[in-house]
């Protein structure tokens, strides 16, 4: 799910609703939030389960990119090694620029997010300074692909 245009202030509703889930958002001329609450077969996410986060840093075409998981309540899921997110500079790449992200309860060598607890999750991908191209195809613009493996 993304928004077109984040119209934060105007509208109050949706600043309202923005000012509920979030700790805080930006306008969209620097940075597009895209929320995946459900897999790539369509499955909510669930704490209860195992997921891997695939994609290729090329396909993104913005500065800055981050991926970050959340709680059913829409904060951070405390773990021992404080490990969050990930992002465009912190990741382990391919020699061809693909990355997996791997979400577990049981801890994983490379790239991997502590996963805790139970309920829905979700995660938020932030792409800043995006390039025109990608605001203009927002529907069809490959993202990461999020794979339940258990």
């Amino acid at each position: 799910m993304a928004h077109r245009t984040m119209d934060l202030g105007n509208d109050k509703l949706f600043t309202a609703q923005i000012a509920v889930s979030t700790l805080y958002a930006l306008n969209p001329s620097e940075v597009i939030y895209m929320v995946a609450e459900k897999d790539a077969e369509g499955n909510v996410l669930s704490a209860e389960h195992e997921y891997v986060i695939s994609g290729n840093k090329n396909n993104l075409n913005v500065r800055y990119w981050s991926i970050t998981l959340y709680a059913n309540d829409y904060f951070l899921i405390p773990n021992e090694i404080k490990k969050y997110s990930f992002n465009k500079f912190n990741t382990t790449y391919s020699d061809e620029g693909n990355f997996q992200i791997t979400v577990s309860k049981n801890k994983q060598n490379a790239n991997w997010l502590p996963l805790n607890g139970n309920g829905q999750l979700y995660f938020l991908l932030r792409m800043y300074h995006a390039d025109k191209t990608v605001y203009e195809n927002l529907e069809t613009i490959d993202l990461p692909k999020i794979e339940k493996v258990k």
